[in-house]
């Protein structure tokens, strides 16, 4: 809701409570809520004939770039991993050592 509707719809319910009146425009109405239809179900080759249209929609990364982000993420991986070793085997290693001293 903008900002010149949500004024309008303030001015006429002050206008409201002051005369006692309802506004007689289109706005103060409550509009008809439609019945949702359900639509029916598809079979199960026709969802994957969708499926396989849609998936052809979809940008695909050429073949380098897939595998450049896979090394990069194989590396990454590999990196957070080794920090995550040391700072654990450095951890207990204090921990045996000055704690259990």
């Amino acid at each position: 809701m903008n900002r010149q509707i949500r004024r309008l719809q303030e001015r006429e319910e002050r206008l409201q409570k002051k005369t006692g009146v309802a506004p007689k425009t289109a706005a103060a109405k409550p509009a008809a809520v439609p019945r949702r239809v359900r639509a029916p179900r598809a079979s199960v080759p026709q969802f994957l004939r969708e499926v396989k249209g849609e998936l052809a929609k979809v940008g695909w990364p050429a073949r380098q770039t897939l595998i450049t982000y896979t090394m990069v993420s194989l590396i990454a991986i590999s990196v957070l991993t080794a920090v995550a070793a040391t700072l654990d085997g450095g951890f207990q290693y204090l921990f045996y050592k000055v704690l259990l001293k």
